[in-house]
């Protein structure tokens, strides 16, 4: 058998080069298998901690309405869920997008672990609870909002101490207190900080002066106190906004001293914005104003305590488009250095004490939108170069002694929407040329000048204001015809033409078909048809007949005869009357009794009312005690006893009575009878089976909320303000200027100026009234734990004002519109703002500054039209507009 031998060959070298070519690249692979297979263990890693973060943020929100996070589950990829962005080189989460969602929870801590998380922005939702400590880990953070939720307590003091990446910081619109923490200068690119409108108290941390590339800085409506810091603003030479507004800071040297603070902020160079309102700053304004940079284009300095004049330097801001002076203590002449600033849109300086005349240079601020000079001194005509003002929207000259006649020129501001002259001593006759202003929208008011001659009528020009909504020239001496021109502005719903000397025929069509005698009063010699207007009629000639003639002597005849009888008996009557003239003395101060009443004795009052037992006091306060009664014939009653033990007791009571029985209103409860010793005093009037206002919007504990009760509805809530305001219009017009000698009232509800030893007015009656309305809206006493540290029903509803008005709104109130038709909605958001704007208006600090218990009664007037039906009502309250055109506090 032959065998075959394996004969083996030496390899050629080129194999054994392909060969190993062969192996490199299998080992390469494999290589890269491995790699790959560790990285998509960790990719897969990294996501799943990303989605279990997530999912536990979820698993803390307790209400999604528009469901927002139904997509955050198992089966969906995390980059997919909504709100969710990924960085795809790294597969992780970088960005948490859910901005005005609804959502309603807390914010979980489980978020730290994205920790590649670049955006975190969860504004506009409900979100509740405090900032976790947790957040101080986000060390990749670069932008941080949680506006506008509903979180408290305080921040974590180490909630900046990583913050090396943070460059923008926005928890606006929030209830967070305690102070901002001293880390906040470890954040070296932080740009943006805005703490608007929470709770903050303490100073401004000086570490603040860290932040070199500081761009916007917001603390308004906060707690703030301290003195302005001056030396940290220094050192933000990136700086464009500062906003510091309605806090509790003071100026250098107690209060006294604004100079250091406008010089330290001449090193802001690319300043823009300076606002410092509402928070009683004191001081002269320094003539270092002028020194601050002319990038500068907004200041508001309005709701403080400056005094003096205005420095000439303050021409050298010539890109200022706004400033704002409103509610200072500022004097002597203005300024005629303002007309540099030629690029000013918006000039305010209302509510000062400023005299002479008004600068003839103003009328070269051609871009001028705005001009407030109301409620100061000035006297002298008003500039005739006004009228180059071409821009012009708003012209408030009102409640100064301006004379002279009101310039045609006027007639050339083209684009005017409100013009307010009233309250001035202003003559001649209104120029024609007014009617060029064809644009007036919301009111024309030249009330309560020295205006004569007719209304322009010659030329039916009145008829071309088309857009006009209210027109006022009450308190006048005009004369003549009304024109029937007027009846051609469909706009028209307010008209006030009271106590001039209008005569003839009231015309027909648009506003003059619904008109009421309100519109009228004091006009003897106009007719027309309707309520309240004496009616027209037609000339009867049988006035002249022979007939009439004998009529008319007979009655004359007849007439002095029994003349005479009566001035016999009257002379007897008045000689008995001379002996009791100190029992008629007290009589005449006394109110004028419902009839069949007698005077009760108070026997009969003391049984009524059980010897005003304990059980049937239903109120009490300073004035004294009110007691439920029966009297015998079984009509309940309510005895109001008089506290004599005050000293002022007699006075009080012979005053109240006098005021009581010069008026009549629908909405005052009539006296039934008195009873008047000199130790005991005491009215009776009808018992409200009702009950009282604070009964229907609180409950007490042990009492059963009757179900017809449980809220105040809209319309309930408008009537019920507008029938108080009515009725105490009278009353406190009776009242004149007179005041007490002793302050009585509620706490909560007494004027501030009282605390100041002021003697008590008619305005301190408007701030009651304005706090009741606020109070009505928000369901918020003003005694509530929560207005602590110069906190106040007024300051919290105006710090979101301009904001969120649902946070300040009855819950109740809100729940129940949601479901309602967007008309009924925007009626309904319209119809709270003017509540609340009312409220604001009649509880600023500065009792100048309230309206008049009549202004607010009218206004509410036209409120109750507006939700009647008339959607083109207007209302004459001004704090709409933004807060550097309207000072208040």
């Amino acid at each position: 058998m032959n065998t075959r031998k394996a004969i083996i060959r030496p390899l050629k070298s080129g194999t054994i080069s392909s060969m190993r070519n062969m192996y490199l690249l299998l080992l390469h692979y494999l290589i890269l298998a491995t790699l790959g297979q560790v990285s998509g263990d960790h990719y897969h890693h990294s996501l799943e901690s990303d989605r279990a973060a997530l999912m536990e943020f979820k698993r803390t929100i307790s209400a999604d309405p528009h469901s927002t996070l139904a997509n955050w589950n198992e089966l969906v990829d995390v980059c997919n869920f909504t709100g969710v962005r990924c960085n795809k080189k790294r597969h992780r989460v970088h960005k948490l997008v859910l901005i005005d969602k609804g959502l309603v929870g807390l914010l979980s801590p489980f978020l730290l672990n994205l920790t590649r998380l670049q955006v975190l922005q969860l504004d506009g939702n409900n979100l509740h609870g405090s900032v976790p400590d947790s957040f101080s880990s986000f060390s990749k953070l670069i932008l941080l909002t949680l506006a506008e939720n509903n979180l408290t307590g305080t921040l974590p003091p180490s909630l900046f101490s990583n913050c090396t990446s943070l460059k923008n910081v926005d928890l606006s619109h929030n209830l967070l207190i305690g102070t901002i923490p001293s880390d906040i200068g470890k954040c070296p690119y932080l740009w943006n900080l805005n703490l608007y409108n929470n709770q903050f108290t303490g100073e401004i941390p000086s570490s603040l002066s860290n932040l070199s590339a500081m761009y916007n800085l917001d603390l308004e409506y906060n707690h703030l106190s301290g003195e302005l810091p001056g030396q940290v603003m220094a050192q933000l030479p990136s700086l464009n906004f500062l906003h510091l507004s309605y806090n509790n800071m003071i100026s250098h040297n107690n209060n006294t001293n604004l100079d250091p603070f406008f010089a330290a902020l001449a090193n802001c160079t690319r300043l823009r914005e300076i606002e410092l309102a509402g928070m009683g700053l004191g001081g002269s304004l320094p003539s270092s104003i002028g020194r601050l940079s002319t990038t500068v284009n907004i200041v508001l300095l309005q709701e403080n305590q400056i005094f003096g004049s205005i420095p000439p330097a303050v021409g050298n801001l010539w890109n200022l488009s706004q400033l704002n002076l409103t509610s200072n203590l500022l004097n002597g002449t203005i300024s005629p250095e303002i007309s540099r600033m030629k690029n000013l849109e918006q000039l305010s300086l209302s509510y000062n004490d400023f005299t002479g005349e008004i600068p003839a240079a103003l009328g070269q601020l051609r871009r001028l939108g705005l001009l407030d000079l109301s409620h100061n001194n000035l006297s002298g005509t008003i500039p005739e170069n006004l009228g180059n003002l071409d821009k012009l929207i708003f012209l408030f000259l009102n409640n100064n002694n301006l004379s002279g006649e009101i310039p045609p020129s006027l007639g050339q501001c083209r684009d005017l929407d409100k013009l307010d002259l009233s309250y001035n001593k202003l003559t001649g006759i209104i120029p024609p040329q007014i009617s060029a202003i064809s644009e007036i929208r919301m009111y024309l008011n030249l009330s309560h000048n020295y205006l004569q001659g007719p209304l322009p009528i010659g030329l039916k020009s009145l008829g071309d204001l088309k857009n006009l909504e209210a027109f006022d020239v009450s308190n006048n001496s005009i004369t003549g015809a009304i024109p029937a021109s007027l009846s051609n502005i469909r706009s028209l719903t307010f008209l006030n033409f009271s106590y001039n000397n209008f005569t003839g025929k009231l015309p027909s069509g648009g506003f003059f078909d619904t008109a009421t005698n309100l519109s009228f009063l004091g006009n003897e010699h106009i007719c027309g048809r309707g309520p309240g207007i004496q009616k027209c009629h037609q000339e009867h000639h049988y006035f002249h007949s022979r007939v009439f003639l004998i009529i008319f002597c007979v009655v004359i005849s007849v007439s002095a005869f029994f003349s005479t009888i009566c001035c016999v008996l009257g002379y007897r009557h008045v000689q008995r009357r001379i002996s009791t003239t100190t029992i008629e003395t007290e009589t005449n101060s006394e109110p004028e009794l419902m009839p069949n009443f007698p005077r009760m004795p108070y026997k009969q009052l003391s049984e009524a009312t059980g010897g005003f037992n304990e059980q049937n006091l239903i109120g009490s306060g300073s004035y004294g005690r009110v007691y439920k009664g029966v009297l015998p014939d079984g009509i309940a009653v309510a005895v109001k006893v008089l506290q004599l033990q005050t000293g002022n007791s007699t006075k009080s009571f012979t005053r109240e009575c006098e005021v009581l029985r010069r008026i009549r209103h629908r909405n005052l409860i009539r006296i039934i009878t008195a009873c008047s010793l000199p130790d005991f005093k005491a009215l009776v009037l009808p018992y409200m089976v009702n009950g009282s206002l604070e009964s229907r919007m609180y409950q007490y504990p042990g009492t059963t909320l009757r179900s017809d009760s449980s809220d105040l509805n809209l319309i309930q809530m408008v009537n019920i303000c507008s029938d108080i305001a009515e009725g105490n219009a009278p009353v406190i017009e009776n009242m004149g200027d007179s005041t007490a000698n002793m302050l009585s009232g509620t706490i909560g509800y007494i004027a501030p100026e009282y605390g100041f030893g002021s003697g008590t007015s008619i305005k301190g009656d408007v701030y009651s009234f304005g706090v009741l309305v606020l109070e009505m809206v928000t369901r918020k006493r003003p005694t509530d734990d929560m207005f602590t540290g110069g906190l106040s029903l007024h300051t919290w509803v105006k710090s979101h004002y301009h904001g969120r008005m649902e946070k300040i709104i009855n819950s109740n109130m809100v729940r129940a519109i949601q479901n309602q038709s967007p008309e009924v909605k925007r009626m309904w958001e319209v119809a709270v703002g003017e509540l609340i704007e009312l409220g604001i208006l009649c509880t600023q600090s500065n009792p100048s500054a309230r309206p008049t218990m009549l202004d607010a009664a009218d206004d509410l007037d036209r409120l109750k039209r507006y939700l009647g039906g008339e959607t083109t009502a207007t209302f004459a309250s001004s704090l709409g507009m933004s807060s550097s055109t309207i000072g208040d506090d």
